[in-house]
């Protein structure tokens, strides 16, 4: 399966199981199916189908505007970082209370590392589509948590939770696309 048909899917399942399941999976917690499902299909979904097509049908213009959207986004995943890293730090007494000391950022840590690994396993034969893969459901899925998360939730507690996995994910993925960024060096450097 091609890497974009793989993430598509991921995606739609995505979208049809977070609003099925989070009320079985968190018992007495209210849920809007159609809200989450809402807010994924018009925040992941769409956006991803619209590029997906501006790719196929204007593929000159889409090989273009790359660089752009590669500046848009890094410059976003800074401000995000910084927005949610300062509203962490800010409460990050309230998270270790809350949490019983390190429990949850150990519960934050095995999130994103299950993560990558369903997505690294699920990539295919190719190490490349593996690894890219990896570092996309590693930290796409924490997309779709604070979706789900501010759809839904008003408890500081459950959006500490995510904010620490959101931080957790951008040092741990961080780490990780560094050491394979390091790797590729070395290699095409080795000849």
């Amino acid at each position: 399966m091609p890497f974009f048909a793989a993430e598509i899917f991921s995606l739609v399942a995505t979208v049809v199981y977070l609003p099925l399941v989070i009320p079985f999976v968190l018992p007495g917690v209210a849920v809007d199916p159609g809200a989450t499902a809402f807010s994924l299909i018009v925040f992941m979904l769409i956006p991803l189908i619209i590029c997906l097509g501006i790719r196929a049908r204007f593929e000159s213009f889409a090989k273009k505007a790359v660089p752009v959207a590669d500046a848009i986004t890094n410059l976003s995943i800074v401000a995000i970082s910084l927005i949610f890293g300062i509203a962490f730090l800010a409460r990050l007494g309230d998270f270790f209370s809350m949490f019983t000391g390190t429990g949850g950022a150990v519960v934050a840590v095995i999130f994103i590392l299950g993560a990558w690994a369903i997505g690294y396993a699920t990539g295919g034969p190719l190490q490349e589509t593996q690894t890219v893969l990896g570092f996309g459901t590693g930290f796409r899925n924490i997309s779709a948590a604070l979706l789900v998360v501010t759809t839904n939730f008003t408890k500081p507690a459950i959006i500490l939770m995510v904010l620490a996995i959101t931080i957790f994910g951008v040092i741990i993925i961080g780490i990780m696309v560094g050491a394979d960024y390091r790797r590729h060096l070395r290699e095409d450097a080795a000849g």
